[in-house]
């Protein structure tokens, strides 16, 4: 569906190698089917030889119909150089198609849209542009859609902290696409069901049967800390009421997802 596109002017740093930086201007703005050849090759300098446990190539047919009204294209250009794209699928029977691929229930108000792929030019790393392209296409969406799904690797931490910062919460983890391991992560665009932060599981990220096990009870991922002994995922109770086994905490309000 078409989308009223506006230019926004953000101030990134660009590595230039040798241990200098530099302030540059970058324009956002959603992408047209005219800048389809720009998305290609941004996307195959990436995703050139990543692993299938970290991120999974799209191929050109995709890439393409992002630029249509099947989805959202977020762009971030230094002058003529395409340096990020944030994707989206929101093409109803595109949608359905997706979810269907990772044995999602099917949405029949058609509220749901899926993310695609996010990256960005290894010279304008660490500028969190992941973040503000995140956030464009959130006000997007949230014209039609109450609820964004998405998929990330337990291997791809900087992309998992990324969602999760961005208000993201873990519902499943599983294989996906033929036998790769994923997380499955939902926010609300409306007022939601609230978590209680209180009585929280921290479980270590690399004990994937202690993850499932509290998925399984209705729990979900909320946030991810470090510790000494390594990272670990915060699984709280999601429910109007509090979780029945709370007697070794003390209790403090939730926090209610958006």
């Amino acid at each position: 569906m078409p989308y009223e596109n506006s230019k926004y002017t953000i101030y990134l740093h660009r590595l230039l190698g040798g241990g200098k930086s530099q302030l540059v201007p970058c324009t956002m703005e959603i992408l047209a089917p005219e800048h389809v050849e720009q998305s290609v090759a941004l996307h195959d300098r990436v995703a050139r030889g990543l692993s299938g446990d970290i991120y999974l190539p799209s191929d050109r047919e995709d890439i393409v119909r992002y630029l249509t009204d099947d989805g959202i294209t977020i762009g971030v250009w230094f002058e003529d150089r395409l340096i990020c794209a944030r994707t989206v699928k929101t093409g109803a029977a595109w949608v359905e198609k997706s979810l269907a691929a990772i044995e999602e229930p099917l949405d029949p108000t058609h509220k749901t849209a899926v993310t695609g792929y996010t990256i960005v030019d290894r010279e304008f790393r660490g500028n969190n542009v992941q973040f503000l392209s995140y956030f464009l296409s959130e006000n997007l969406l949230a014209q039609d859609f109450d609820t964004i799904l998405t998929t990330v690797a337990p291997k791809n931490i900087f992309s998992l902290q990324n969602v999760m910062h961005c208000g993201f919460y873990i519902t499943d983890l599983r294989d996906l696409y033929g036998s790769y391991l994923r997380y499955i992560l939902r926010k609300k665009l409306k007022t939601g069901v609230p978590i209680w932060t209180s009585w929280h599981h921290a479980i270590p990220i690399r004990n994937v049967e202690a993850q499932q096990g509290a998925l399984s009870e209705g729990k979900v991922g909320y946030k991810i800390v470090h510790k000494m002994r390594g990272l670990f995922i915060l699984y709280g109770h999601l429910g109007d009421a509090p979780p029945e086994d709370r007697r070794h905490f003390h209790p403090r309000p939730p926090i209610r997802l958006l």
